[in-house]
């Protein structure tokens, strides 16, 4: 009888204990996910508490406090509302055009703050906003699904080819069509002494590309003289 009864508990108590792990498990995988209808705080995620932002056009860096944020990220089947205010696709488009490449260099390299991200930016108030190489899209800490208007929005953004060239090759998108091609018009202030010619909002200048390899005929230089890319004659960038 006293056998039965001291496995009768073990019974119990490895029940018990499995009940506790599926809860924590649940716990746990339910942090990743973000079901319509919650509110998130995207400060109380884990993330670093500084990001430093470069400047492309100024050519400087700005830190900001990801935990001074504290962005309320709420997601149903059809809203997003990020600090009490509703978006919808062109508003989020606005607000994705004050976002800024994080510089993530960490100890002289760079430290990928999202895996295998195909970039990672960062909108002030906000917080991060990064397509990842799994596909899915984080904003402010919070995963978007694949099926929201929101998503597709986001990766329009981050897949059109001015945010991409100018995130590759550091040139200003005010300097970049609609196809990623430099606008080779606007460099019209000539350089005294060089055969060369200057954008007078950029400070970037053209110049002839006198190897011309590959079909090479202008080079793009930022304003400190470091050569960006090469370009044909319309502008479409061939090499760096």
């Amino acid at each position: 009888m006293y056998i039965e009864e001291y496995y009768e508990k073990k019974l119990i108590n490895a029940k018990n204990k499995l009940k506790i792990t599926s809860v924590t498990l649940a716990l746990v995988m339910g942090l990743s996910t973000v079901t319509p209808g919650v509110t998130v705080f995207a400060s109380e995620l884990k993330q670093e508490s500084q990001t430093s932002l470069w400047d492309i056009e100024e050519e400087t860096n700005t830190n900001y406090d990801e935990k001074e944020a504290q962005a309320v990220i709420q997601i149903t089947d059809t809203d997003l509302i990020i600090n009490g205010k509703a978006y919808n696709s062109d508003k989020l488009e606005s607000l994705l055009e004050t976002a800024q490449e994080v510089d993530q260099a960490s100890n002289g390299g760079r430290q990928k703050r999202f895996a295998a991200a195909a970039g990672v930016y960062f909108i002030p108030g906000v917080g991060q906003v990064a397509l990842m190489a799994t596909g899915a899209i984080v904003l402010g800490g919070v995963t978007i699904g694949v099926g929201h208007w929101a998503y597709k929005t986001i990766k329009n953004w981050l897949n059109n080819p001015q945010n991409s060239v100018s995130r590759a090759y550091g040139i200003p998108k005010s300097l970049l069509d609609g196809n990623g091609n430099v606008k080779l018009g606007n460099f019209n202030q000539k350089v005294g002494g060089r055969s060369a010619w200057k954008d007078p909002k950029t400070g970037y200048t053209k110049e002839k590309d006198t190897a011309g390899h590959a079909g090479k005929k202008r080079k793009i230089k930022d304003k400190k003289g470091a050569r960006k890319a090469s370009t044909d004659g319309n502008g479409k960038i061939i090499s760096k």
